[in-house]
């Protein structure tokens, strides 16, 4: 296995434990807090959004930073 497909790997297990972290963060703490009574039933799909989100950007990061060395 190459050195380069490894860190993928490892980047897209990081950003998948970041991404549950952020889901578990706006789901119990900020997204009670902010929105409304009436879109509180929406917070699950928001949380998932948010994982998504950034998952993806840590993703698009560490691919980044990555190849910065080359």
């Amino acid at each position: 296995m190459r050195k380069h497909s490894f860190i993928q790997i490892i980047a897209v297990i990081i950003a998948f434990i970041i991404g549950i972290i952020a889901n578990v963060t706006t789901r119990t703490l900020v997204l009670p807090r902010i929105l409304p009574t009436g879109l509180q039933p929406m917070t699950g799909l928001l949380a998932v959004l948010i994982q998504i989100v950034v998952s993806v950007v840590i993703v698009i990061l560490i691919g980044i930073f990555s190849r910065r060395g080359k």
